[in-house]
């Protein structure tokens, strides 16, 4: 195959939350499809419930595909993974969860894993995002985000800092439903992902104490796009 059939095939991987203040958080998608085939292009997409600090008294309640749905997610729930789907270049994946229950001064950790099954390598250079993302050093950037800045951990301290304050940092501050990301490869290059290598968002959504009540019930969302091109 050509390089200009390769530059063709674009996989966009879609994570859209939304939700609502108070006793719904958030609700999303993830999907990916190829709008050209290739017998060298397989890979698969999962969606991992991680952590969360909800408390045993207001527990949490995600659902996922098939209809499936964890209830009493509260601190100390096991890190699982929800669902797992396989596909190729004629594939159209969608993941999807969605999670109520989130109060003021809670967050939930969750992932999406991308693994290339296949023999041609992907591309993996660009995050991007209807809203800003914040790291783990307390950078804000705009759409769309290098996958190098997404490098930092988001740490303890700073995810107690951002809940206790609503300071992302950059001078961005929050006040409803926000997200924080980051992204670790098992590449040395996190741009490129060969076979059996695998790029992992480490998303979290969360409600700082400083939640304005003027934003109960209210809607928030969050899209974001991990475009993945073949490269010969």
């Amino acid at each position: 195959m050509n390089k200009k059939l390769f530059a063709m095939m674009m996989v966009p991987v879609v994570v859209v939350m939304g939700g609502t203040f108070a006793f719904s958080a958030w609700s999303g998608s993830a999907n990916a499809f190829f709008n050209e085939s290739a017998a060298t292009v397989s890979y698969s997409e999962s969606l991992s419930f991680v952590a969360t600090n909800a408390s045993s008294a207001n527990p949490l309640t995600v659902s996922f595909n098939g209809g499936h749905t964890l209830t009493d997610v509260a601190s100390g729930t096991a890190q699982q993974t929800l669902v797992t789907l396989n596909g190729n270049a004629a594939s159209t994946l969608n993941v999807y969860g969605n999670v109520s229950g989130m109060l003021p001064g809670y967050w939930l950790e969750f992932q999406i894993t991308i693994t290339n099954t296949g023999s041609a390598v992907l591309n993996t250079s660009l995050l991007t995002s209807t809203s800003p993302v914040a790291n783990g050093a307390g950078q804000v950037f705009n759409s769309p985000v290098p996958i190098g800045e997404l490098q930092p951990a988001v740490t303890t301290s700073y995810l107690n800092s951002v809940m206790n304050t609503g300071n992302l940092g950059g001078g961005v501050s929050t006040s409803g439903l926000d997200f924080l990301a980051n992204a670790t490869s098992t590449s040395s290059t996190p741009t490129s992902l060969a076979h059996g290598q695998s790029i992992t968002y480490t998303l979290y959504a969360f409600l700082p104490f400083t939640a304005s009540p003027s934003a109960e019930g209210s809607t928030f969302s969050w899209g974001l796009g991990v475009p993945l091109s073949p490269l010969e």
